[in-house]
């Protein structure tokens, strides 16, 4: 059933004192009682070393690092890869209180009212993807959530939010699949898209999440219980505003319907800082939870799904708690090297265009980008 957004023009593209949401500029940032940082573009080249376990068997590489500072102004690493920030208010509220979206249909209708793009329609297009994910302690008594995300070459931001309500977040967003028909969107436009896009994340309370996706034919998510509706990223949204562990994660899903983005079925990982770690997958439209360190794309609850996926994706699997049986806690380096194994850059399968390892303790995200693990961007929450 078709549901009116209350939005008017977003303040990202026209300056908005209201609707879906007010930003806050550089000049009223100062003023505001949760922001108490200024951020600087300026940026630093670091050597990122951590304390090896005693389990280590051989000395890895250091990580040479440069450090990344997010602001309104959206900065590129290369052609493909940036980076930008958000803070104040995007409308979070709105959009679950006028139902969410049970489609991209809906979710585009939102952003369409809030870029005022008028009778303009964004489209999306995602094909399959592949995706790895591990959750260890690290060597300093915190947690690592570790992250490869394989598809096709595409265009990636990395996205600082920081709401009005809400938690302070980092998270990843694919922005290629966002397409309008005869107009270049600005990259305020694809800055605001990009808040309710994210595919991986940490907040402040070092949660984390990663969408993976399950290959299982036509199999899909379509819960209609008469709740407000989630997207799948928009479900990753709204943990990473709302969410401070594992637990909270599972009972806010619990409260909401799910609809797979894309019509692809897919999974959650979802780690905290405390170390615990689970998969949510939804099957016959049911939630299920799994405690596990490490998520590909296949079901992970017991039963008749139990299995199920990509056979490559078993191998990743299987490797990835291989190298956690060896080393129970890791260093930095140590899941660099854990995600590099099971890239698709580096052995036969394709193409991991980021990797990260989020740093649960220290509040940092590592990113590398196209399979290149020698070089990694920093940003601190």
């Amino acid at each position: 059933m078709k549901r009116k957004i209350i939005c008017v023009l977003l303040v990202a593209v026209l300056m908005l004192s209201a609707g879906c949401g007010k930003e806050i500029t550089e000049e009223t940032k100062t003023s505001a009682a949760t922001e108490t940082t200024t951020e600087t573009t300026t940026e630093t080249t670091t050597e990122i070393t951590t304390e090896a376990t005693t389990t280590t068997k051989a000395k890895t590489d250091a990580i040479s690092a440069v450090n990344i500072y997010p602001s309104k102004a959206v900065k590129y690493i290369n052609n493909s890869f940036s980076y930008a920030s958000y803070t104040g208010d995007y409308g979070l509220d709105t959009f679950l209180r006028e139902g969410g979206a049970k489609n991209n249909d809906d979710l585009l209708v939102f952003f369409t009212q809030c870029i005022a793009l008028g009778k303009v329609k964004l489209d999306f297009t995602l094909p399959g993807i592949g995706c790895s994910t591990i959750a260890v302690p690290s060597a300093d008594g915190g947690y690592y959530f570790g992250r490869n995300f394989d598809w096709n070459y595409c265009d990636t931001m990395i996205m600082v939010t920081k709401p009005s309500k809400g938690y302070k977040s980092i998270s990843t967003v694919n922005t290629s699949f966002l397409k309008v028909d005869g107009i270049e969107l600005t990259e305020d436009m694809i800055r605001f898209c990009a808040i309710y896009s994210p595919l991986d994340g940490m907040n402040e309370k070092g949660l984390c999440i990663s969408v993976n996706m399950v290959n299982d034919g036509n199999a899909t998510i379509e819960q209609n219980t008469n709740k407000t509706d989630l997207t799948t990223s928009t479900a990753v949204r709204l943990l990473l505003d709302r969410a401070a562990t594992v637990d909270e994660a599972v009972n806010l899903l619990k409260g909401y319907d799910m609809h797979a983005s894309y019509g692809y079925m897919i999974h959650f990982a979802i780690s905290d800082k405390s170390g615990k770690s689970v998969a949510v997958e939804y099957i016959n439209n049911k939630l299920y939870v799994t405690e596990t360190k490490v998520l590909t794309n296949f079901y992970v609850t017991e039963g008749s799904k139990y299995g199920i996926g990509s056979k490559e994706s078993v191998t990743r699997y299987d490797m990835l708690n291989a190298l956690i049986e060896e080393t129970p806690a890791m260093s930095k380096e140590q899941v660099r090297d854990a995600l590099s194994t099971v890239s698709k850059n580096s052995n036969e399968f394709k193409t991991t265009v980021w990797s990260v390892i989020y740093d649960q303790k220290n509040m940092t995200a590592t990113y590398f980008w196209n399979g290149n693990f020698k070089k990694a961007y920093v940003v601190t929450l």
